[in-house]
């Protein structure tokens, strides 16, 4: 009769444990990142297929305006053209959207990046593990939260917490 292999020892769980859940966030940033980056990109992009043509459109209206008074009913329609290019421009606000979206894609690559830290070099520390990992799990969920919410970390809070932790060791 074979013997049951024994249990993981509490200290492997633990970091198998943690390990998992780096790995999942570390997937989620990832993804994340990937997602806001693509957004940035369209909004810089949708900013240069409106404004460029609004731009051109009220130079060719100004043009034709200025070249005859025939032109003058073309001109009235390009320049009409034009500016609904600018109102749906303005309206859409395609640049502060794609800093925002970078922004985010910045956020969640530094989350990714952290949680890359913790998994490479304190898994293997058995301190760090009993110690510190549940709150700095606990911190880079929090991080995640913002970033879900569409904010970035509060630095400030995140220093507020690193101190108290220092203190508390």
């Amino acid at each position: 009769m074979q013997t049951p292999p024994d249990p993981p020892h509490p200290a492997q769980r633990r970091a198998e444990g943690v390990g998992k859940e780096l790995a999942q966030i570390i997937a989620e940033a990832s993804k994340q990142a990937g997602v806001h980056r693509r957004k940035a990109a369209f909004w810089d992009r949708t900013y240069f297929v409106v404004g460029l043509p609004a731009a051109a459109l009220a130079g060719i209206a100004g043009i034709t305006a200025l070249a005859s008074a025939a032109g003058r009913i073309v001109a009235g329609l390009v320049s009409l053209v034009a500016a609904l290019l600018v109102a749906a421009a303005a309206f859409l606000d395609s640049a502060s959207r794609s800093k925002a979206h970078e922004n985010l894609a910045a956020g969640w690559q530094i989350l990714a990046n952290d949680a890359h830290l913790h998994a490479d070099l304190d898994l293997v520390d058995d301190s760090w593990l009993e110690y510190q990992a549940r709150e700095v799990i606990q911190q880079l969920l929090d991080d995640e939260g913002r970033l879900l919410q569409g904010k970035l970390p509060d630095d400030e809070a995140r220093a507020a917490r690193a101190a108290a932790a220092q203190q508390r060791k």
